[in-house]
């Protein structure tokens, strides 16, 4: 089961149990060469976060704050979610550029990807722990582009 995004603005450490069976997923986001959709050249991109268990509809989990005038955003939120393995559960990044004045912003890309991916992506190491601040870094796809950061907030 997918529980709400709980904000956090200071690092938090990462924990699974033994068998990786499932605990709590924490991380920041950044994004990389977000195509410009202002007439200035620069975004004020964020990003909505959805999250999906096998055989339901996408539900929003959390959004960051809108970091103004830049392509390469850095997010200082940090989220939280529950994690089970085995259940297919899927997280849907949208990366928006806001607008003011506007009835809708400016799509810049998104991608779907399998939390059990993000989980093999990282180290386990002797107590049941993931270990691994390394950046993991997806495609965005259409319509624009660019690349999203998801980094590991681990002790």
């Amino acid at each position: 089961m997918i529980v709400p995004a709980t904000i956090f603005l200071h690092s938090i450490l990462l924990l699974l149990d033994n068998q990786l069976q499932g605990g709590v997923i924490k991380f920041k986001l950044s994004a990389l060469n977000l195509p410009s959709k202002d007439l200035n050249g620069l975004n004020d991109p964020y990003v909505q976060i959805f999250g999906k268990d096998s055989g339901t509809p996408f539900e929003k989990l959390g959004e960051t704050l809108v970091t103004y005038g830049t392509i390469n955003p850095d997010w200082d939120n940090v989220f939280q979610f529950q994690f089970v393995k085995g259940i297919q559960q899927k997280w849907k990044f949208l990366v928006k550029d806001w607008d003011i004045g506007w009835n809708q912003d400016d799509v810049l890309g998104y991608v779907e990807i399998s939390v059990d991916e993000v989980v093999s992506r990282m180290r386990k190491n002797g107590n049941g722990t993931l270990k691994s601040n390394k950046p993991i870094t997806f495609s965005l796809s259409e319509p624009a582009g660019g690349v999203l950061v998801l980094y590991p907030v681990v002790e």
